[in-house]
């Protein structure tokens, strides 16, 4: 589950930083080659009404080898425009 940082006001702009650790515990190392954000922005609380999943970001990225134990941090940055 990501985690919000709280809402940075730049005048005009709002920045929010989503931040998400991914630890790898399966006994041998992984290769990241993509990584992304997907959620419901829909979601009233009914799991049986939460069909839609989108795709908010998704990022092709050089190949990452993460060993056994280590945890691998990503953030998403999403800027309003004014």
């Amino acid at each position: 589950m990501p985690t919000p940082a709280e809402p940075s006001f730049v005048e005009p702009d709002i920045l929010v930083l989503l931040s998400r650790d991914m630890a790898n515990s399966s006994g041998s190392s992984i290769t990241i080659r993509e990584i992304g954000l997907i959620g419901r922005p829909n979601c009233s609380g009914n799991q049986d009404n939460d069909f839609a999943v989108v795709l908010f970001a998704r990022d092709v990225v050089a190949d990452t080898v993460l060993n056994n134990g280590q945890v691998l941090n990503v953030q998403y940055i999403f800027k309003t425009v004014v």
